[in-house]
This record gives C-alpha cells, sequence and structure tokens, in this order.
C-alpha cells in the first residue's frame, strides 16, 4: 500500500482499524484470518533504504479478508438454512411432545440464517404445512388441514413469510396444553393403544396384558418339567450307575469261577 510508505494519516488510520478488528472479531472468525497472514501483514520499503522493508499490520486488508470468509461463512449457513426449511417434517416428527413453539423458534433461526446471506425462501408455507403435519395431536392435524385446504382454494390468504401462520398455529397449540387437551388421545387411539399392549397368552389361551414368557401357568408348567426333567435324568444316573455296577459283579464272579475251573483241571492232569 503506498500509503504505508508515505506514513502519513491513511497508514495511522489502517493501523488503528487493524488493532480495532482484531480486538472486535470473535476468536473463530481471528483463527482463519489468521491462516493468511500474507493478505494483511504487508512488506513496506523503507524511504530512501535501498531493499530495505518494515512490516506492517493493515486494517483495510485485514477487513477484506474478514468479509470473504464472513461471506464463505454465511453462504455456507444459508445453504444449510434453505435444506433445514424444506425438512420440516423429519425436525417436528423427532421433536418431543410436538412442541409448536420450539418448532418455530427453530424456523425463526433458518429464516435468520437466510436473511443473513440476504436470501430468502419462497416456499415457506408449505413447508410449514409439511412441518406441522407431523404433530401428534390428531385434533390438530384435522384444524391444520382444513386451513391447508382454505389456503390451496386460495379461501384464506397466509403472508408468504409465515408469520401469521405461526402464529395461528401456536396460539392454537397454546390453547390445547392450557386446557390439557394436546396428544390427549381419543376413543379410537387408546383402543388401538390398547390392543397394541396386549399379548396372546399361550397359558390362558387368551388375549393377556402379559407375554406367554411372563404367564405365571406357563412358568409353572416350565418348573415342573424342568424337575421332570432332572428327576429322569436322576433316575437315569442311578438305573445306569446299578447297571454298571450289576456288570462289574458278573464279571469278577465269572473271573472267579474261570481260576476255579483251571485249579481243577490242573488237579484232575496230575492225579494218578
Amino acid at each position: 500500500m503506498l500509503y504505508h510508505a508515505a506514513r502519513g494519516r491513511d497508514a495511522q488510520n489502517a493501523s488503528i482499524l487493524f488493532n480495532f478488528l482484531s480486538a472486535s472479531i470473535t476468536d473463530t472468525i481471528l483463527a482463519k484470518v489468521n491462516t493468511e497472514p500474507e493478505r494483511y501483514v504487508l512488506q513496506v520499503p523503507v524511504p530512501n533504504q535501498i531493499n530495505q522493508f518494515v512490516t506492517v499490520n493493515d486494517g483495510t486488508c485485514l477487513l477484506k479478508a474478514i468479509i470473504d470468509h464472513t461471506y464463505t461463512n454465511t453462504l455456507s449457513c444459508a445453504t444449510a438454512a434453505r435444506e433445514a426449511l424444506s425438512s420440516l417434517d423429519t425436525y417436528m416428527a423427532k421433536l418431543p411432545k410436538s412442541d409448536i413453539e420450539k418448532m418455530n423458534q427453530y424456523v425463526r433461526e433458518k429464516v435468520n440464517e437466510l436473511a443473513a446471506a440476504n436470501q430468502t425462501t419462497s416456499d415457506l408455507v408449505m413447508n410449514l404445512f409439511k412441518g406441522y403435519g407431523k404433530a401428534k395431536d390428531k385434533v390438530f392435524r384435522q384444524w391444520l388441514q382444513r386451513k391447508k385446504d382454505d389456503y390451496i382454494t386460495r379461501r384464506e390468504i397466509i403472508n408468504p413469510n409465515g408469520l401469521d401462520l405461526m402464529e395461528q398455529v401456536q396460539n392454537y397449540y397454546k390453547d390445547r396444553v392450557n386446557t390439557g387437551e394436546w396428544m390427549k388421545l381419543d376413543e379410537d387411539q387408546e383402543t388401538i393403544l390398547a390392543l397394541k399392549a396386549q399379548h396372546w397368552c399361550t397359558g390362558h389361551k387368551e388375549w393377556t396384558i402379559h407375554t406367554s414368557a411372563e404367564c405365571r401357568i406357563n412358568k409353572n408348567k416350565d418348573a415342573k418339567k424342568e424337575k421332570k426333567t432332572k428327576r429322569e435324568k436322576a433316575e437315569g444316573s442311578e438305573k445306569s450307575e446299578q447297571k454298571g455296577k450289576k456288570q462289574l459283579t458278573l464279571q469278577v464272579l465269572q473271573t472267579i469261577a474261570d481260576h476255579v475251573q483251571e485249579g481243577e483241571d490242573s488237579e484232575s492232569c496230575y492225579s494218578p
């Protein structure tokens, strides 16, 4: 920069700006711009000195580096925000208790991230309908579907920024929460839930709230069966042992008999 070589007011301003920016930006941005010091750390020729240079930190160049990094980061955030707004149904499906207030706060954050990159979304209203439609309150979904039908058929006008729809939905949500009706099961849902909670019991031969493995009758049968099996094994082992002893006894007696017979035969050979 020529103004650094001139060592005038512009050089002083650039130095002050550098110090101000360095102290003002976040550690994250500072770490990023510090990876490219050659963009703002300049080698300025020393007046009247050949091949002599002095190192100068230039505030104007640092500001340009900060803007470049911030803009790139903002574009990345905007892309992620746009994808998030198109997937509000996935977000709502995972949201505990289908909390509409948290949903709306999430939407506002993503819209602000788009605005930071000077961008907008043209399909926010439909994305909101898609997201709200995953709430686990049946009455709310029916009410929402009527609003969606009115919007599609142009019987109701909704601002493209979605703010009026978000406000109406949040008010409806708060009313149901305050009256204790939010996510309350109706008779059909309670019946379905009760049926899902029942199991066919092989012990009782009917539908029960316990499983066959938890059934007291089956447990008693299994215990008796196990006891019988152990008894049969014990009896079989005892019989096998007795049989073995009997066979051993017979072998011993046979051996004795054989020796006796051999002795008699020997005596007969030597008799006159």
